[in-house]
């Protein structure tokens, strides 16, 4: 049996084994109707989910008119629910009618009482800081949609919202969700941390986030202390154009077995990057040993009239040791295809293999192929283009490879203006909270 089957067998055994984990009454699902009055819906959702099992809110009224779920205002006033006992809570779509909650104050949240919990099929409309918020469980988010989610004010003149928001849990799935128009000075799509796994973020669809499309951070057993298994794969991801944003497509750092394949990537920021990859000890995230990074589609096409160009395709940046990076295609214009990056003098980037990736179309600013001085046995093949080679022991392989020690003013200057870059990055990471 080919690797590949093997793996779409076990997640389909994964995600049926997780349907009726832990819920004593799933068949027999208690029903909501919407009202369209705050705080009446609220309450009533909230005591439906404190029977546990599942819980339907319904696309219609009683009398079988379309009708939205009221949550209250889209600010810190907004109304919610929490998940105290095992639970699942599901919308419902047909032809007429979709589920929607509108507004509220991060509508749908849990903070460790259960221990399976789902989110399904619900449709959040102009949801305050985020739409979902799920702490402490085994977790389930799958065919939900969320737009025009609305930022909160976290510090002066930004505003920061996290869509969907998983941590702190056991098992996770996160699939076939839509994620569009986040209102926020910094947006992410998908934020998942600290699960003890396996994670698997599948098939979304996330786009004009301002920031980031999905992050997955520091993911380790907290029994075992064993990294867990995440795998991030088939995601259609638009961060957006915004040009004062650090536009991320998929961002993982630190803990964590992760494979991130098959991802189609659009870079429109000029300091975007479709996949990064991040340990940084100095900063309070563990080194990453040995991601898979394989058959993503990432176009770099920065939207900007003026200024400097950072974007790169795929970048591994700090700490980062023995990371797979092969059979990626990297198009477009930007900084460059493939990088590896010191954060500072403290960075470790050795034996990463880089291998059928195919940039030969990508039109560089400095160079298809960035080697910053912390790489080293770097193994570079099935290359044609320019690689800036700043590191020690590395080996350039392929048809028309080239390799030089940049000691030009020119090279030094874009070496300086990328470690620029990427330390504001961490700043800003640490900043808004998604580092600790």
């Amino acid at each position: 049996m080919n690797s590949s089957l093997s793996l779409r067998i076990l997640l389909s055994l994964f995600v049926g084994a997780f349907a009726c984990a832990g819920f004593a009454n799933c068949a027999a699902a208690a029903v909501v109707y919407p009202t369209g009055s705050y705080p009446l819906d609220v309450q009533n959702v909230q005591a439906a989910l404190d029977g546990g099992g599942t819980v339907l809110l319904k696309a219609t009224n009683a009398a079988g008119v379309p009708t939205a779920f009221d949550f209250g205002p889209s600010d810190f006033s907004g109304g919610w629910v929490e998940l105290f006992v095992d639970a699942e809570l599901v919308g419902e779509r047909t032809a007429a009618a979709d589920t929607i909650i509108h507004g509220g104050w991060y509508p749908v949240e849990a903070f460790g009482d259960a221990q399976n919990i789902a989110v399904r099929n619900i449709t959040f409309d102009s949801a305050f800081d985020g739409a979902v918020i799920l702490y402490g469980a085994n977790t389930e988010v799958t065919g939900n949609r969320a737009a025009h989610t609305i930022g909160s004010v976290r510090a002066p003149q930004t505003t920061v919202a996290e869509v969907l928001v998983v941590g702190f849990s056991g098992r996770v799935l996160i699939e076939d969700n839509v994620i569009e128009d986040v209102a926020a000075t910094f947006g992410f799509g998908v934020s998942q941390f600290r699960a003890a796994g396996p994670v698997v973020i599948r098939a979304n669809t996330i786009s004009d986030t301002g920031y980031g499309t999905i992050e997955s951070s520091f993911n380790v057993s907290f029994v075992t202390g064993v990294p867990a298994t995440v795998s991030i794969v088939d995601n259609h991801l638009r961060p957006g154009p915004a040009p004062d944003a650090f536009g991320v497509g998929i961002e993982i750092n630190g803990e964590g077995s992760y494979h991130v394949a098959r991802n189609n990537i659009l870079v429109e920021s000029p300091f975007g990057l479709g996949v990064y990859a991040l340990g940084a000890p100095d900063f309070g995230i563990a080194p990453m040993i040995a991601p898979v990074i394989e058959k993503n589609d990432v176009m770099v096409h920065p939207r900007t009239d003026q200024g400097p160009v950072f974007a790169d395709g795929i970048d591994l940046v700090g700490t980062v040791s023995n990371a797979y990076v092969g059979q990626n295609t990297v198009r477009g214009t930007g900084f460059a295809a493939l990088g590896l990056y010191n954060v500072n003098d403290q960075s470790h980037l050795g034996f990463n293999t880089f291998v059928g990736n195919q940039i030969a179309t990508f039109v560089p600013l400095v160079a298809h192929v960035f080697l910053d001085t912390a790489s080293h046995d770097t193994l570079l093949e099935g290359f044609s283009g320019e690689v800036i080679d700043l590191g020690s022991n590395n080996h350039i392989a392929g048809t028309g490879a080239q390799g030089h020690a940049a000691t030009g003013q020119q090279v030094r200057d874009a070496t300086l203006r990328r470690h620029e870059a990427m330390q504001a990055t961490i700043d800003l990471l640490r900043q808004h909270g998604t580092t600790p």
